[in-house]
């Protein structure tokens, strides 16, 4: 009997929809048989792109506990795993030699909530800092922390599903790789699939802050430059205004911040409200 491959969900860099899956499987000390051919039909039985190599940081049972380990495993891209695993039948509908690991299954409930999240318009866009001074990175994240699906998913998700070392050598909890993976959905949706890069020469000069937040929301390069407030002040007053629609903040009442505009010389209508969350502009 062949050991099904593991599934785990690892985090971008860039921006959430950065992320990817790493297909693995831990081979014993002697290891029969070699992990690519397993990995490469295991993905091609899941109608899955087989990826790349990678060496997937993760944990191995050890006695009575676990151990750091890095294993053979293949990368594969977001959106088509993404794809696959939501339109995977639930594993008690299918015959136990075809089903795939536990991990794979509870990915592809995953997958299902964070497509039905999208659907429903719960994302939000949001900022986060970079280490280059005067720039942030736009990002959209899931409206799903006041949800309580998530923590159910992350309670009964089986230990290969999130078994990922962070740097600092701890490993991931289920919760945290479960909304990290929501935020990517909503990222990698709301940007039409297009890949973030960066790319400074599509930065122009600077213009105004609404109108290069909206481009870096929806383009291939996510950075917001030539900012006039410090980055950091940027990022924590749009956590502040994201803060009671993310359900990081209980007591926090949602802030509208309007403006009537006055009509251009060739516009046919008389003015324009236009509504914000932000007290601000950049």
């Amino acid at each position: 009997m062949i050991a099904r491959a593991q599934l785990t969900f690892v985090p971008g860099g860039l921006v959430p929809a950065a992320g990817s899956f790493t297909l693995w499987a831990a081979t014993g000390e002697e290891g029969a048989r070699g992990p690519a051919v397993e990995l490469e039909a295991e993905a091609d039985a899941l109608g899955i792109p087989v990826g790349t190599p990678v060496q997937h940081p993760t944990f191995l049972s050890a006695g009575e506990g676990f151990r750091a380990a890095d294993v053979p495993g293949r990368r594969l891209p977001l959106l088509p795993t993404l794809r696959v695993l939501a339109a995977l039948p639930p594993g008690s509908q299918q015959p136990a030699w075809a089903r795939p690991s536990a991990s794979v299954l509870a990915w592809s409930v995953a997958a299902k909530l964070g497509l039905e999240l999208v659907a429903a318009g719960r994302l939000l866009p949001g900022v986060v800092a970079t280490d280059s001074p005067g720039e942030v990175r736009g990002v959209w994240r899931a409206v799903a922390r006041s949800d309580g699906r998530p923590e159910q998913l992350a309670a009964a998700m089986p230990v290969a599903a999130h078994a990922l070392r962070l740097p600092t050598g701890e490993p991931w909890s289920a919760q945290d790789l479960v909304l990290a993976f929501l935020d990517a959905v909503a990222d990698a949706c709301a940007r039409e699939g297009r890949r973030p890069e960066l790319d400074p020469r599509r930065r122009g000069p600077r213009r105004p802050w609404a109108q290069m937040w909206a481009d870096a929301l929806r383009g291939t390069d996510p950075t917001v430059g030539h900012l006039r407030v410090a980055p950091e002040d940027v990022v924590e007053d749009v956590e502040e205004w994201a803060a009671p629609v993310l359900g990081a903040a209980r007591h926090t009442a949602a802030r509208l911040w309007l403006a009537l505009e006055p009509p251009r010389e060739d516009a046919e209508v008389s003015g324009e409200l236009r509504a914000a969350g932000l007290p601000w502009h950049l």
